[in-house]
């Protein structure tokens, strides 16, 4: 059998980008969300899923974008209350330069906003996929298992493209999957994101494995507001708009495709 989740990430990074999950989940194939807890749209998307009760909400776990939720000093994780940048946050990692304390406290708080606004998480992923990274990969589990999270992304895609969805897939080939957490079967989206097409997502979906995939997505609205770090600002309503398109539906029939979610499986496993 083969079943699909299509996951939005970035709800909760703006009002824009969270009405265009909305849209992409009412009225086309996402199925699944995971949210910041830490942007301008956190307390938009709260009122957006109220609007959304079947979108599966999960954790968007940020550590590059804005500031931390966790009100202690971060030093090394935020010095001067404003993350680190993507590269300088990936280079210190490798050289396990931030301290595995100040990643735990902030990735607790993060789960503990989510919780307390939207209840547990079904699932939870990182931005960036910097879990990609061992410190950090060991810290994300660690507390995947303490707050009971019953799934975790696991973006190993194969074929890998691209030199950084090949690095990425090659980091998470190199470990086992986590014992007693769940991840789908197969992902998809690494390599795509940014460059989706409608014939790419359409041979995407018809050649799903057999298993679970997660189809990872970031659609929303134009925003000619959005912060200039955000490099999918301009493909944004693309995806949306490719998410939306009739003929989805036709494929997934046809091709005997079950849509599922995350929270939906957990009663599964």
């Amino acid at each position: 059998m083969r079943r699909l989740i299509v996951n939005a990430d970035d709800f909760g990074f703006s009002p824009s980008t969270n009405a265009g999950i909305r849209a992409a989940h009412l009225g086309g194939i996402v199925t699944a969300t995971t949210c910041m807890v830490n942007l301008g749209g956190f307390e938009d998307a709260r009122a957006v899923a109220r609007e959304c009760p079947r979108l599966d909400l999960g954790l968007h776990v940020n550590l590059t974008w804005g500031s931390p939720v966790n009100d202690a000093p971060l030093p090394k994780l935020a010095p001067a209350g404003r993350f680190l940048s993507k590269r300088a946050l990936a280079l210190a990692l490798s050289f396990r330069r931030i301290p595995a304390d100040e990643l735990r406290r902030e990735i607790r708080a993060q789960v503990q906003r989510f919780t307390r606004a939207f209840g547990p998480p079904s699932h939870l992923d990182l931005h960036q996929h910097l879990h990609a990274f061992r410190p950090l990969r060991e810290v994300v589990v660690e507390l995947v298992r303490e707050f009971r999270i019953p799934w975790l992304r696991w973006p190993l895609e194969l074929p890998a493209r691209g030199m950084l969805g090949r690095w990425i897939s090659r980091q998470f080939r190199a470990d086992a999957r986590p014992a007693g957490i769940c991840t789908t079967d197969h992902f998809r989206g690494l390599y795509d994101t940014g460059r989706w097409t409608d014939h790419a997502l359409t041979h995407c979906i018809s050649a799903l494995p057999v298993g679970t995939t997660e189809l990872m997505m970031h659609p929303g609205d134009d925003d000619s507001a959005s912060p200039a770090y955000d490099r999918l600002a301009q493909g944004r309503s693309l995806e949306r708009d490719l998410l939306t398109r009739d003929h989805l539906r036709a494929v997934l029939q046809h091709g005997r495709i079950h849509l599922t979610n995350f929270r939906e499986l957990a009663f599964d496993v």
